[in-house]
């Protein structure tokens, strides 16, 4: 008697934390899910947020990143700080932020020395893309060309073989949907490339 009075306390017991845990359980993966559908919205090619063309033998992609998506990518958290989130909206008022990478058809070969017949032009070709790169991209934004007020060429130590840039240009007006990276570059194509991207969704946040 007293053994089936004890499993019956144990088996309440039970019931009881699980109904305690399941639902915070489903909480937590529903934030997640929300984070992380959100983020894969903003990755989806579909979306026009995200764009890829293939110049010569690169891989050219640009990927818009709207402010909460820029937050989530930095924190790296499943658990969103509302006093941190607004404090990144408020630091990118003014300024809009893509984020470009080349990338070849073989993997294995490096962008940066692709092209290239010598030491020398190696090296000529990394100081190009580390500081005059910059000054070879515009954005056309409402028929206006914007300069790129935000270059930073991301150095992978080697650990890559594509190379990416974040570049960061000014917001006149949010209303703008329809943009465009263009790329003016001796060292990708003889012609100005254009990558066309359509912002429709952009006050789309967490």
């Amino acid at each position: 008697m007293v053994c089936e009075s004890r499993r019956s306390i144990i088996r309440l017991t039970y019931r009881v934390l699980a109904s305690l845990v399941i639902p915070l359980t489903l909480y937590g993966c529903q934030k997640m899910s929300a984070e992380h559908q959100y983020i894969h919205w903003v990755e989806n090619p579909g979306n026009g947020l995200l764009t890829t063309q293939r110049v010569s033998n690169y891989n050219i992609k640009v990927q818009y990143q709207p402010d909460d998506y820029r937050y989530l990518l930095k924190s790296n958290t499943s658990v969103i700080d509302p006093l941190r989130l607004k404090e990144n909206r408020d630091e990118a008022v003014g300024m809009q932020f893509y984020h470009l990478t080349f990338s070849l058809a073989d993997p294995t070969q490096d962008v940066m020395k692709y092209g290239v017949a010598s030491l020398d032009e190696y090296q000529q070709k990394i100081y190009y893309f580390s500081y005059r790169f910059q000054y070879d991209i515009e954005l056309e934004h409402n028929g206006q060309k914007l300069d790129c007020k935000l270059f930073h060429f991301e150095d992978t130590m080697g650990l890559s073989s594509s190379r990416s840039f974040l570049l960061g240009f000014e917001n006149p007006d949010t209303r703008v949907q329809q943009v465009s990276i263009i790329i003016n570059s001796p060292w990708i194509s003889k012609e100005p490339v254009e990558l066309k991207l359509n912002k429709n969704n952009i006050l789309l946040e967490i």
